[in-house]
C-alpha cells in the first residue's frame, strides 16, 4: 500500500509542469513535496484552490432578488 502512495506522489509531481510544481513546492515549505504523502499534497493544493467567499457577488445577489408571482411577501 505504501508502494501506491508513492507511486501516486511520484506521479502526480512528475506530470506537473515547472510552474505547477514550483507552486507545490512552496505550499509544501518548509518540507518538500517528495517528503509528503500523496493525500497530503492534495489536500494542501485544494486548500490553496478552495474558492473563497465572494462578498460582492453575495451583494449583487441579495440587492437583485425580485419577487416572483407565486411568492408572497408575507414570511
Amino acid at each position: 500500500m505504501a508502494d501506491d502512495a508513492k507511486v501516486q506522489r511520484a506521479l502526480l509531481l512528475n506530470a506537473c509542469d515547472e510552474e505547477a510544481y514550483r507552486l507545490i513546492y512552496s505550499l509544501c515549505v518548509p518540507n518538500a513535496p517528495e517528503e509528503k504523502t500523496y493525500q497530503e499534497i492534495l489536500t494542501i493544493c485544494n486548500k490553496h484552490f478552495k474558492s473563497t467567499s465572494r462578498p460582492f457577488m453575495a451583494r449583487y445577489k441579495f440587492y437583485s432578488a425580485v419577487k416572483h408571482p407565486n411568492e408572497s411577501v408575507k414570511y
